[in-house]
């Protein structure tokens, strides 16, 4: 498994895979997307992960890295957009790259990680693949000496 950052040349793997995301969102036209991929490529604070299998990017999340005033002026981070395509789900790529975003949180000196969720629709929760990496990947407490919080927030 290859876990990068992703960099200008992915904007059309990423579109392709958020299209098992959110279905209903239309990513045919990639020009459209261009404009707003140089923007989020120039952004300080936010990092996009991929693994990458055979070259093609087949897992991703984001990662919002985010100032903060307290906790000693150590910034906190926010995960989102957490997708592995379906034909390579349980596999442990979704694993994968969510744990390199909580480690590039601690390379930054985060004092909490908050992963974003789309809720189970029928049961207005987190998925059960985001409480497993609670379980799993999210470090505990004590384990981890500057990221050692992670919440998960679940949206509809």
């Amino acid at each position: 498994m290859f876990i990068r950052k992703a960099g200008y040349d992915d904007l059309e793997g990423l579109l392709t895979l958020y299209s098992h995301l959110f279905p209903q969102e239309d990513y045919s036209d990639k020009r459209s997307f261009k404009d707003k991929w140089n923007e989020i490529l120039s952004s300080k604070g936010l990092s996009y992960f991929v693994v990458v299998e055979s070259n093609v990017i087949v897992a991703s999340c984001n990662i919002s890295i985010i100032p903060n005033l307290t906790r000693a002026q150590r910034p906190y981070a926010v995960i989102e957009n957490v997708i592995t395509h379906p034909d390579y789900r349980r596999k442990g790529y979704g694993k994968g790259v969510v744990q390199r975003a909580v480690d590039f949180a601690q390379e930054e000196n985060c004092y909490k990680v908050m992963l974003l969720s789309t809720s189970s629709r029928e049961k207005k929760r987190p998925t059960s693949f985001m409480r497993a990496l609670v379980s799993t990947v999210i470090p505990k407490e004590g384990l981890l000496s500057t990221c050692s919080r992670v919440t998960v927030f679940s949206t509809v």
